[in-house]
């Protein structure tokens, strides 16, 4: 996994990498060429807006910490009965919300339809609401965007299909927490202890202390590093040294490391807030962005998201 404590200086690509935000902050070609071949010449500007938009939040909804897998067994549909992403989001948007509206009467379990369970969480469809705000905003600020536009609403998933027995954004952290062969409470305590001793080593650190240990780990020149040096360098208990840099399979991998720089962000947000600021200053002069430009904005929009996503569960599970 990432090196914990050097990814607010060299995991750039967390931020310049994430789904759904055109790096360069133009127009996807993709929304370009449907707009070219669908709109007449003075709706062009509207159509290119929208498009725009609507392309990066169909991929941020299928995204991590977002609905995922379950926003494509509903976008899919709505694009195949759409003719522009504009409408394909209004599509997914209106079925989420609905959605959500339903849960909030009857209760996830009783959803016989998996589609509409399965994007149902009222916390992600709240972020993701927030997100097409700023999102909007940020890049068309003088845009007024309505919502009257013709479409094909959703009409639900095959009725033989069962409903997923998993939310599947909801419990970001959780799915940390749990793994295939281990126990969830087991797991968890361990989890739990590695970053609770994380998020006291934040508080009680300096600033300078934390700008020195990325330096520090990284002279050490290893993969995977003496768990007992780096407890030396850190001050972190060795076993939660340990769990933070134990291996699995890459998925897992990817997973735990993507958690762990969530949280790192959020102890950081909560102790040293300005590390925080120059992790997103520095990521933005790596990926050659302006730091007032939309990508930097929207990518940085994309991990406080994900930040307040783990940041929740941490609370849920472990305090």
């Amino acid at each position: 996994m990432c090196r914990v404590f050097q990814v607010w200086l060299i995991s750039a690509a967390v931020l310049s990498g994430a789904p759904g935000f055109a790096q360069s902050g133009k127009i996807p070609q993709a929304v370009i060429d449907e707009c070219n071949a669908e709109a007449g010449a003075s709706d062009l500007p509207d159509c290119l807006k929208n498009g725009a938009i609507a392309f990066e939040m169909l991929a941020l909804a299928r995204s991590e910490p977002f609905f995922g897998a379950a926003a494509s067994r509903v976008i899919d549909p709505c694009r195949e009965k759409n003719d522009t992403f504009h409408t394909t989001w209004i599509c997914f948007e209106n079925a989420a919300e609905k959605a959500v509206e339903t849960r909030e009467l009857i209760g996830r379990e009783n959803i016989a339809d998996a589609c509409v369970a399965g994007i149902s969480n009222p916390d992600v469809h709240a972020h993701l609401e927030a997100a097409y705000r700023e999102k909007r905003d940020a890049r068309f600020p003088d845009q007024m965007f309505f919502g009257g536009d013709m479409y094909s609403p959703f009409q639900g998933c095959p009725r033989d299909e069962a409903v997923m027995d998993a939310d599947p954004v909801s419990e970001a952290l959780a799915d940390a927490l749990g793994g295939s062969g281990v126990s969830t409470d087991a797991r968890g305590d361990e989890a739990c202890s590695a970053y609770g001793g994380l998020q006291r080593m934040i508080a009680t650190s300096t600033v300078e202390e934390l700008r020195a240990m990325p330096d520090q780990l990284e002279a050490m020149g290893e993969d995977k590093p003496d768990p007992k040096i780096v407890s030396r360098i850190t001050g972190l208990p060795v076993e939660a040294v340990e769990f933070l840099y134990a291996k699995g399979d890459a998925e897992e991998s990817q997973q735990r490391g993507m958690r762990t720089v969530a949280l790192l962000g959020v102890f950081l947000r909560d102790s040293h807030p300005e590390l925080l600021e120059e992790f997103f200053e520095l990521t933005s002069r790596q990926a050659d962005t302006d730091p007032d430009s939309f990508a930097r904005q929207a990518a940085q929009a994309f991990f406080l998201t994900i930040m307040d996503a783990a940041e929740e569960s941490y609370r849920q599970q472990c305090q």
